[in-house]
């Protein structure tokens, strides 16, 4: 996922940088390790940290580009809310990638014992579902959009939801190590407040909405206790598009390496146009 990125002198000095704070090889592993590997969260986080900047990096470089767009607003979702704190100001490139990297290995240890998952619920009422999901024994971990919830804890309790859903549900298991953005990461919140004590959070020179409820944080220190406790706290990426509504924001874009977010802005808030960063980059 880095190699359309590192074509550049500045994006290998970037590389480089992630690489070291990183504590591996990224540009090596995004190219050559197996797709077990890739899937390990305490691989893939810092890897999808690193697209997103160094595709964040191409684009500013970009100046046919940069010159229609003014940033006003800035979020993320999940692990990309680390990319948004660099792009604000709030952390350096080198800091994110440090905390992510200790936040992809505490969660990874939270989720060998016991045996946890999260599976994507599609389709049907959304009132039906979460009843389902809290008699489940369960946790709603993301709401993505309308349709689309994200449901986490033990998988015993996950096979059971799946085989006895609300009409017109259908449920795809994601292809993770644990029930992110539950209780179940609560040892992973507590390992990195303590990394996160040890490093400068500034104010953000530009709005920053937290994936939580779609709020606006206004410092640093709130910003580094959100990026906290997020680790155990569900994403309501439906709140982010309501404010980016009423923020009155006209085009987002999708930083690599995907564009699922961008699929789903079109859905949910056709007003605002959504691009993924790759379709704005010269080929």
């Amino acid at each position: 996922m880095l190699q359309p990125w590192i074509d550049s002198t500045s994006a290998k000095s970037l590389e480089a940088e992630l690489s070291e704070a990183a504590g591996m090889n990224l540009a090596e592993i995004s190219a050559n390790a197996s797709d077990e590997e890739l899937k390990k969260t305490e691989v893939a986080q810092p890897l999808l940290l690193a697209a997103a900047l160094l595709s964040w990096q191409a684009f500013q470089e970009s100046s046919d580009q940069v010159q229609n767009f003014s940033t006003s607003a800035v979020a993320g979702h999940s692990v990309g809310e680390f990319a948004a704190a660099v792009i604000v100001g709030v952390l350096t490139a080198s800091d994110a990638m440090s905390l992510v990297t200790t936040r992809g290995e505490a969660m990874a240890e939270a989720s060998e014992e016991p045996k946890t998952g999260m599976i994507a619920v599609l389709g049907g009422d959304e009132s039906e579902v979460i009843e389902a999901i809290e008699r489940g024994g369960v946790f709603v971990a993301n709401k993505n959009a309308t349709g689309q919830i994200v449901t986490a804890g033990l998988v015993t309790k996950l096979d059971e939801l799946s085989a006895n859903l609300p009409t017109g549900c259908r449920a795809r298991p994601l292809a993770v190590a644990g029930a992110f953005h539950t209780n179940y990461m609560q040892s992973a919140v507590d390992e990195f407040a303590e990394a996160a004590e040890k490093i400068e959070f500034r104010d953000p020179q530009v709005t920053f909405i937290s994936n939580n409820a779609g709020l606006e944080l206004k410092t640093g220190r709130q910003i580094r206790d959100h990026l906290t406790n997020q680790i155990a706290r569900q994403v309501d990426w439906v709140s982010c598009q309501h404010t980016f509504v009423n923020l009155g924001v006209t085009q987002m874009i999708e930083l690599a390496p995907g564009n699922t977010l961008s699929a789903i802005a079109r859905r949910q808030i056709p007003d605002i146009a959504a691009h993924p960063i790759a379709s704005l980059m010269p080929t």
